[in-house]
């Protein structure tokens, strides 16, 4: 019965430290809340949403080009490999 009171006392140290980082998050989420609302930080989250939409769409369009590059180089490796493996069939 030894070890269970060790698992338990292991146990509750645990949770009372997961408390004291909770209530720690909890406190400084509320100050960041409160510095924000008081005006602490200014017009930190006025952005131009015309030039955040345009550099998102530039970032999809950045995204797909590199996926279309990737095609190609498979495509064209896997036929490099073919015709190389083509090549070495036909000397024997």
């Amino acid at each position: 019965m030894g070890v269970k009171k060790k698992t338990e006392r292991r146990e509750a140290k645990r949770e009372a430290k997961a408390e004291k980082a909770a209530m720690v998050e909890m406190n400084i989420e509320k100050e960041l809340l409160s510095r924000l609302h008081q005006g602490v930080y200014g017009d930190l989250y006025n952005l131009n949403t015309k030039e955040f939409n345009a550099m998102l769409d530039q970032d999809e369009q950045n995204e797909e080009t590199q996926k279309a590059l990737v095609t190609m180089k498979f495509k064209l490796s896997t036929t490099t490999y073919l015709l190389l493996h083509q090549r070495s069939f036909i000397l024997r």
